[in-house]
């Protein structure tokens, strides 16, 4: 099996548009380009405590509010 030598110019353009693919394929590099992880609900810390409090009771009335709509209690949420 022979192998023919590529020039540095071919190599990149065959790289640069799968550095984003990700794990997909297996000859990609791992520092391949990747979305940074978000959390679905971000955290609270360092959010002003009278928010926060605030806040905590504000849930707990949508969901009494949500639960008495789905017990026919109420009309509007």
């Amino acid at each position: 099996m022979a192998f023919r030598s590529l020039s540095q110019s071919f190599y990149a353009h065959e790289i640069s548009p799968r550095v984003h693919t990700g794990p997909a394929l297996t000859w990609v590099p791992s520092y391949s380009i990747k979305k940074p992880k978000t959390n679905r609900y971000p955290s609270l810390n360092g959010v002003d405590p009278k928010f926060r409090r605030n806040h905590r009771h504000a849930l707990h009335g949508t969901a009494k509010a949500l639960k008495e709509r789905k017990e026919g209690k109420r009309e509007v949420a």
